[in-house]
């Protein structure tokens, strides 16, 4: 039975662990003692900066799926779990759209970047790329559905023009992944992002409505923003998402 360590078992990464257990052998970690607690799954590990290399049975694993998020000592914790990943260990690394810098348009993940000026992130792809040999990314949307409710956190304020959304349900990822890891596709990059991209105000405004919140206020009606594109993920691999449209996420 193939062996998946997930480094990051937090709002994505337990239920993540749990859909996994359901068909491969998986641990999982966390950071705190308190979400060690809270835990459900059977193997478990509390993991960080300082204690990394001091679990190497944690590393003992066919794949291992990195999902924290890039905050404080992001890039020095990517670099022990480098030192400590054995070498035909595959990578998963779940990234995010917002290293797109383009303003406009359609992107697809042969754009090109600032090279001058790279986000966290991005350091983070080309320096994972580099030091291990199976390496896949997935460039996630907005992570949304459940808890996490679109135009919640801008209630009652002001943005000053519309845009499209770039999202994507918790449940699409789940099973991203999980098709990834069937198909035994080992290097690559995707984006996974929901195919419809509404605009912001409509799913806003609809949220608002539904969940008794305070509407988002939109100063123009001016439209601008990104929309990223998943075609390579469903074309090329063959994936259909679940919730395609990020008016039906709640």
């Amino acid at each position: 039975m193939k062996k998946i360590a997930i480094f990051g078992c937090g709002w994505l990464g337990e239920p993540l662990a749990l859909e996994l257990e359901k068909t491969y052998t998986v641990k999982g970690s966390v950071q705190s003692i308190n979400s060690y607690n809270k835990l459900c799954i059977q193997q478990k590990y509390r993991l960080n900066l300082e204690n990394i290399s001091s679990s190497p049975s944690f590393f003992d694993t066919d794949v291992l799926i990195i999902a924290i998020p890039p905050k404080n000592l992001y890039k020095k914790t990517i670099s022990a779990l480098l030192e400590n990943i054995q070498k035909d260990t595959d990578v998963i690394l779940l990234s995010s759209t917002s290293i797109y810098t383009q303003k406009n348009g359609d992107i697809t993940e042969e754009d090109s970047f600032d090279i001058k000026d790279p986000s966290l992130m991005l350091e983070v792809e080309r320096v994972l790329c580099k030091s291990a040999s199976n390496v896949l990314i997935l460039r996630l949307g907005g992570l949304m559905g459940y808890d996490r409710i679109a135009g919640k956190y801008s209630a009652s304020k002001s943005i000053s023009h519309d845009s499209y959304t770039n999202y994507v349900h918790r449940d699409d990822v789940i099973r991203v992944i999980e098709h990834l890891i069937k198909l035994n596709i080992k290097r690559g990059i995707y984006n996974v992002v929901a195919p419809m991209h509404r605009l912001k105000k409509e799913i806003y405004d609809q949220n608002a409505k539904k969940f008794g919140f305070d509407k988002t206020d939109f100063i123009s009606k001016e439209i601008r923003g990104k929309k990223v594109l998943s075609d390579k993920l469903c074309k090329r691999l063959g994936y259909i998402f679940l919730k395609k449209d990020s008016f039906n996420f709640w």
